[in-house]
């Protein structure tokens, strides 16, 4: 009997005649005969793979899509795997090809070859069931050898030409969007209902400002409480604002932060995305699903309604980093890539939505999430194609140069701004939306009028006039009027009668000659006398007090209450497992004051302090809930977050250690928990070990990586 003898490009009549007497049952044998209309003993068989005189007149017969089908096998040298063939179709935006190729099977111009091992192979339950696409197809000798002038135009049967109207995705607009929220709640706060949603009237109040998808001008008064859609893409925008932290939630309202919205606005366009990105993909608190008729409107945006969606979200956008639409697609044909590539996974992170179709979800988070992010345009029918910033975002094009700054306003007599977008950054229209009010919007211009309620706030918050009058000279195309000066020495002449005090803190106690002891201990420091300004008999400000003699106060009064007005910056970096650093200058108090709770103070580089946390000191600190509570400290006072890598770190120091299985015959990796599944996709040094995600458990590995893995899980302290 001859070895199992296999080629790499079109079937030969050697390979078949060994898959005849070893490979095939009797019963593919004799259906091969039929669909060849051949002689029913093998050489005959074998000559129809070297003639192919019946199959020529029958692959001019066969559907386009086969033949296109067909074409992309010429391509790949006359052999594919059908499953392949599949995946490759649906990452360039094109069709299922399981029927095609069921077309090009049944008419025996392919020929599905037996896979290692496979002995007695029935082809036609495979071709019935479309188990066939499992197997290699291959193509006759002859038929391939009378088809290598393929048509290349046939092969890009994907794509569409005229899809009607066009409504342009926009992640520019996005932005215009989250400034004029974030802002506007600066100056107003946003109330909550019970369920964490955000209170119609409330809404209305601040989000007059917002411009719809396919708009040219604000909502102001048709913004309307009761309309679906303008609440739910607000709430949209008022989610991915939360999720880069420009808001502060508490129990019944929601307020703006400057500190990270200016942040996020000075970051260039790559940083801008990277952060969009993530903040779409861990989106709690709204879900793209629009409400049904019997659903009421509060329930839109409430407290968490969308942390079970974050597991499909992340997972439709891994799908779409490895896509290539480069014409337009069918929105049904995402759906399709997302439920093929990985049906198991697709399918339990539909189940966690509690959606009736995993299809319906996908559509809805690609025509209305996609879009308002601004990765996709949308035509007609449901057609949609990548925008060229879409692209950029996903990691499918270099990126563009930085944005350079230059003039891109004119300052008016009048107090007003007029602020042309095709040339303002990020940066310039931050500055003006926080010392002036929007007053009019127009397709590619922005009016603004420099507000004295806006100025005001900025003294406070430590500018001058000069300062101000800078800045709009700054990204002026024409010198600021010195009328407009003159007035912004008057709002500061008039904002100096009031005197402000900042970087402070209130000391309080309700005995007065105690407080007055606590005084007097303070004001002992040498390095760095300090002021103190008495606001009563309980209370005193004071100001001026240097780091170190504050850590050591609040050390000696354990029981001394810390209270901050504000958002605290992050300040501490990891930089081993288990280690974090710090620059004193740069530290709050809450920092300096709870670490050494939590840890011990190491060597480190120079110019910081090195601290090791000590999972005791952990368990002392927090004795209920102990990981949740150092994690969430960690999270909120570690710039960027707390790395996932540390998060299971400090499980295993904490006697919570995930359990690994590691199956060597598979290279496949198995944690104990969805938890762990997740944090362990996350991190970044995971991005060069996993081949595909079978699951929320499960990662299949790439290749020769299993030691690295190894290594990287014993270095944060997992038993793998």
């Amino acid at each position: 009997m001859k070895r199992f003898d296999r080629n790499d490009g079109p079937i030969k009549s050697n390979e078949l005649e060994t898959y005849l007497e070893r490979g095939y049952s009797k019963a593919t044998l004799r259906w091969l005969t039929s669909v060849w209309e051949s002689e029913d003993n093998p050489k005959a068989l074998m000559s129809v793979v070297e003639t192919t005189d019946v199959l020529k007149p029958r692959f001019q017969e066969v559907s386009d899509d086969a033949k296109a089908a067909f074409t992309s096998i010429q391509r790949h040298g006359g052999r594919v795997r059908g499953e392949n063939l599949r995946r490759e179709s649906l990452l360039v935006g094109g069709a299922d090809l399981t029927v095609p190729l069921q077309e090009l099977v049944q008419q025996g111009l392919l020929v599905v070859v037996p896979n290692p091992g496979d002995v007695e192979l029935d082809v036609e339950p495979l071709i019935a069931n479309g188990q066939f696409v499992y197997h290699e197809l291959a193509v006759p000798e002859a038929l391939f050898e009378s088809n290598a002038s393929f048509d290349e135009s046939v092969a890009s049967h994907q794509g569409k030409e005229d899809v009607g109207e066009v409504e342009p995705g926009s992640t520019d607009l996005l932005e215009l969007n989250l400034l004029t929220l974030a802002v506007e709640l600066q100056r107003v706060e946003l109330r909550l209902n019970k369920n964490g949603s955000p209170n119609r009237r409330s809404l209305a109040r601040v989000a007059t400002g917002i411009v719809m998808p396919g708009q040219k001008h604000e909502l102001g008064e048709d913004f309307d409480p009761n309309d679906v859609d303008q609440i739910d893409y607000t709430l949209f925008v008022l989610a991915i604002a939360e999720e880069l932290q420009m808001l502060v939630r508490d129990e019944d309202k929601i307020v703006g932060a400057p500190v990270p919205t200016k942040a996020f606005f000075d970051s260039t366009q790559e940083s801008r995305d990277r952060q969009l990105m993530q903040a779409f993909r861990v989106m709690k608190n709204w879900h793209e699903v629009p409400p049904g008729e019997e659903e009421g409107l509060d329930e839109i945006g409430a407290l968490d309604a969308g942390r079970d969606a974050i597991a499909l979200r992340g997972y439709v956008v891994s799908v779409l980093k490895r896509a290539n639409f480069s014409q337009w697609t069918a929105a049904n044909s995402v759906v399709d890539l997302c439920r093929l590539l990985d049906e198991g996974f697709f399918t339990d992170a539909v189940g966690k939505i509690g959606v009736k179709s995993g299809r319906a979800y996908v559509r809805a988070l690609v025509l209305r999430a996609l879009h308002w992010l601004g990765l996709v345009d949308v035509g007609d029918d449901n057609w949609i194609r990548f925008t060229e910033r879409g692209q950029m975002m996903l990691g499918q094009t270099m990126e563009v140069e930085p944005a350079k700054e230059q003039p891109c306003m004119v300052v008016q007599p009048n107090m007003e701004i007029m602020v042309f977008l095709d040339a303002a950054t990020t940066t310039a229209l931050h500055e003006v939306y926080v010392l002036s009010e929007r007053t009019n919007v127009a397709d590619r211009v922005i009016n603004f009028s420099l507000s004295p309620q806006n100025v005001q706030r900025a003294f406070a918050q430590g500018r001058t006039a000069d300062s101000v009058a800078k800045t709009l000279s700054k990204f002026s195309s024409v010198p600021v009027p010195d009328s407009i000066k003159v007035q912004l020495e008057d709002w500061e002449r008039l904002h100096q009668r009031v005197e402000i005090r900042t970087d402070g803190f209130l000391l309080r106690h309700r005995d007065p000659e105690h407080l007055d002891m606590l005084v007097d201990e303070m004001m002992v420091d040498r390095n760095s006398p300090p002021t103190a300004v008495r606001l009563g008999p309980t209370a005193v400000f004071m100001t001026n007090v240097s780091e170190e003699a504050l850590r050591k106060f609040l050390d000696r009064h354990g029981a001394t209450h810390i209270n901050y007005d504000g958002v605290i910056p992050p300040c501490l970096e990891f930089v081993d497992p288990l280690k974090v650093a710090f620059k004193p200058i740069q530290a709050d108090i809450v920092t300096w004051h709870e670490l050494p709770q939590i840890a011990d103070e190491v060597d480190g580089e120079v110019g910081y302090r090195t601290f090791e946390i000590n999972a005791s000191k952990v368990r002392k600190r927090y004795p209920d809930n102990p990981i949740h509570a150092v994690c969430e400290f960690l999270s909120e006072h570690t710039d960027g977050g707390l790395p996932p890598a540390q998060r299971i770190a400090l499980m295993s120091a904490l006697g919570e250690s995930p359990q690994v299985d590691f199956r060597n015959n598979a290279t496949l990796l198995v944690v104990d928990s969805d938890e762990i599944g997740e944090i362990f996709a996350e991190m970044e040094e995971s991005n060069s070990l996993i081949h595909e995600r079978l699951g929320p458990r499960a990662f299949q590995l790439i290749e020769g990586t299993l030691e690295r893995a190894q290594e990287l899980l014993r270095a944060l302290g997992v038993d793998a």
